[in-house]
């Protein structure tokens, strides 16, 4: 838009993209903002992790409530970019490891165990071979009222949103191993959860939002066929979990056995270009309110939903679950490779999550 003249006065943006999205009530559109939009936005991972990402969408929509009210735009940098804040973190790890044998021990042990691990996706669920390989995503966003209800809930048994979510995930998929005719007492199922390094840097860690800053965890989760029974006790393990690995800093140790393997730099392309083997079932991660980060916005341009999505067709995960809050309204992604899943099944896993978690209200 080359003039301000040619910008609605009053317009709403949705920071959405969607092939598929579910919600449990009606959208409730601002009347006051008859103009709708959608915006794209593309984020190179390298640079920015979802806690930057959201930090961005933010700012633009400040931008552009800025310039339409005609306020004197500031291009003063308002967040650095500090890398080296979480690699000196993992170096550190790196040090203690290496002067304690048995636990350099145990963490390779472990290392291998896992390598040997083959994820459900690769062992039960086929997908053609001339499919196409593409990233695809379900989205499903729930009403005020039941994101109130199953954070309440949530609160009310003593883990966070993120591990109950966690085991509904697993739920799911143990549901459609059972319709594939997979009959276990106790299904282990491996997730990784992502874990936001910043909490460990110290001091106001604010003015540095640009950067990837996330490590990855492991978990492997027995469960039951019968576990409605007692869905809490497996939402509650994945809080103990998740608790013990971060006040410990255990989180960190996968990152740091990859430095000790291989000092070098990562290749990545070469390591796109090989077969892929899944190990893990699923990633997750919760960014929790974005709210604040995105804000609502301003008189003239205001945000409706915000959706987060990862292209994922060149990695080794059959799906990845983005979970977040915006505006009191909990979205789901449900990012998969159309190499491992199916439409149909992506959207069987994703009916089966909420299903099962109106079962608990």
């Amino acid at each position: 838009m080359s003039a301000a003249a040619d910008v609605p006065s009053s317009h709403e943006v949705k920071l959405a993209w969607s092939s598929e999205l579910q919600m449990d009530v009606e959208e409730n559109l601002d009347v006051a903002l008859p103009h709708t939009s959608y915006l794209f936005l593309g984020i190179h991972h390298g640079i920015a992790d979802g806690y930057t990402a959201m930090t961005i969408c933010g700012l633009i929509i400040k931008l552009l409530n800025d310039v339409i009210e005609g306020t004197t735009i500031d291009d003063e940098e308002l967040y650095g970019y500090a890398p080296d804040l979480s690699s000196s973190l993992v170096a550190n790890r790196v040090q203690m490891i290496e002067s304690n044998p048995e636990m350099k021990h145990f963490l390779f042990s472990e290392m291998r165990q896992r390598s040997r691990w083959r994820s459900a996706f690769d062992q039960v669920f086929t997908v053609p071979e001339e499919v196409a390989e593409r990233s695809r995503h379900i989205n499903y966003c729930l009403s005020e009222y039941s994101t109130t209800q199953f954070i309440e809930k949530c609160r009310s048994e003593g883990v966070e949103v993120h591990s109950g979510f966690s085991a509904l995930a697993n739920v799911a998929l143990m549901e459609l191993l059972v319709e594939k005719g997979i009959i276990l007492d106790n299904y282990f199922i491996c997730s990784s959860q992502t874990v936001d390094m910043r909490r460990y840097w110290g001091g106001d860690s604010s003015q540095f939002l640009l950067g990837c800053h996330v490590t990855p965890l492991h978990l492997w989760m027995g469960t039951p066929r019968n576990i409605m029974a007692t869905f809490w006790e497996l939402a509650r393990s994945f809080q103990e979990a998740v608790d013990s690995a971060v006040s410990t800093g255990m989180v960190m140790d996968e990152e740091a056995i990859q430095r000790i393997v291989s000092p070098a730099p990562p290749d990545f392309n070469r390591a796109f270009r090989m077969p892929a083997i899944r190990q893990t079932d699923y990633y997750m991660v919760n960014l929790g309110d974005v709210t604040p980060l995105v804000t609502e916005g301003g008189p003239h341009v205001r945000v409706e939903r915000i959706v987060n999505s990862i292209s994922i067709k060149k990695g080794n995960i059959a799906c990845s679950h983005f979970v977040h809050t915006f505006r009191g309204r909990l979205t789901h992604t449900l990012d998969y490779s159309t190499k491992f899943m199916t439409k149909e099944l992506a959207k069987r896993y994703s009916d089966k999550i909420f299903q099962r978690m109106r079962e608990l209200f």
